[in-house]
């Protein structure tokens, strides 16, 4: 997803942020992360397959490719008509992905400046909060299948730290989204929990912290000798080491 920062301008306007979710191109997006094959393009910030196969209806809906106009429109509603200036920070191999971003910003009048670092210094560059750029390109993989370990991570403000601020990067803080993500959590039935984290969603969707972007796949090889591999949905396609194992073991020369 792209991180809006939220914490000072120009992100701090919500009409700003919202104008965001028509002016980034995903198609674009898509293309510069590999194409199709590796990528769908996400309308929600939850993977359907942590709530059910069935995510979260987009509140921001339209093309793929955006909405020029409705983006324009939500800017000159913020009182930016000319447009405004930006930057985000990536790691040196995103920059593709950044510069189609920067093109599709372009459209609506927003001037990107990208900024490149080492993927070793990247989430320590983009977690420092007092010198955080306005945009980063982030993600989440969750540690189980469940959307309690997606979204509270992502955009709990109670878990913004001022150094190594690696999971709620938009610094988004909004009180009764942390009162709702408590009250979830504290449900014994996971169905219906389920249902609220894809409610939830949608109102965080709302206040558009963050653009969603895609939902990669991972093409992942095993040797014909290997047993029980598969993609395992709720780890962006990675292999659930616990149940891999060998067909023949004899055949093993480890």
């Amino acid at each position: 997803m792209l991180a809006l920062n939220t914490s000072r301008a120009p992100f701090d306007d919500p009409k700003l942020r919202q104008a965001m979710q028509y002016a980034v191109d995903k198609e674009a997006q898509v293309t510069a992360n590999g194409g199709p094959a590796l990528n769908d393009v996400a309308t929600a910030y939850l993977p359907p397959s942590l709530t059910g196969g069935r995510g979260a209806t987009p509140v921001h809906g339209g093309p793929a490719t955006g909405d020029v106009k409705k983006a324009e429109k939500l800017i000159a509603e913020a009182g930016e008509a000319d447009g405004f200036d930006t930057t985000i920070t990536v790691s040196t191999g995103d920059k593709t992905r950044a510069e189609a971003l920067q093109q599709s910003l372009a459209r609506v009048g927003i001037r990107l400046r990208i900024e490149t670092v080492d993927p070793s210094v990247y989430y320590d560059t983009i977690g420092d909060t007092a010198n955080a750029p306005d945009m980063a390109i982030s993600g989440w993989c969750p540690d189980y299948p469940s959307a309690a370990t997606f979204l509270p991570f992502v955009f709990d403000g109670r878990t913004i730290k001022p150094k190594g601020n690696q999971g709620n990067v938009s610094q988004f803080r909004d009180k009764a989204v942390e009162r709702r993500m408590d009250e979830i959590a504290a449900m014994s039935d996971a169905s219906a929990a389920n249902k609220a984290w894809t409610v939830l969603d949608r109102e965080i969707q709302r206040t558009s912290p963050a653009v969603p972007l895609l939902w990669e796949r991972k093409p992942l090889l095993v040797g014909d000798n290997i047993a029980g591999a598969f993609g395992h949905p709720s780890w962006t396609g990675q292999f659930d080491f616990a149940v891999i194992g060998l067909k023949d073991p004899s055949r093993s020369k480890g």
